[in-house]
């Protein structure tokens, strides 16, 4: 369910930089992210799990699934403009 999940349109670039095909899910947020950005979570104590390298409970999927991406995108990055 998780690999359907992050193949969705929101969820193909990490929430972060943009890198294509993330493999990390960054679990505080409910994001899919790079492994480079998932170290970055990390360093502040943000939990990241593997997509396909980690064991996941029915809650876990549950929470992930009702994030994502866009949502993330849509909550953390709505006052945000480009031109400053």
């Amino acid at each position: 369910r998780l690999r359907a999940f992050a193949k969705l349109d929101g969820n193909r670039l990490c929430a972060d930089c943009s890198e294509k095909f993330p493999g990390q899910i960054c679990m505080d947020f409910s994001t899919l992210v790079c492994m480079t950005c998932s170290g970055l979570h990390r360093e502040f104590q943000h939990k990241c799990k593997g997509i396909s390298m980690s064991k996941w409970t029915a809650n876990e999927v549950k929470a992930i699934e009702a994030g994502g991406n866009t949502k993330a995108s849509r909550e953390w990055l709505a006052r945000w403009r480009a031109d400053g």
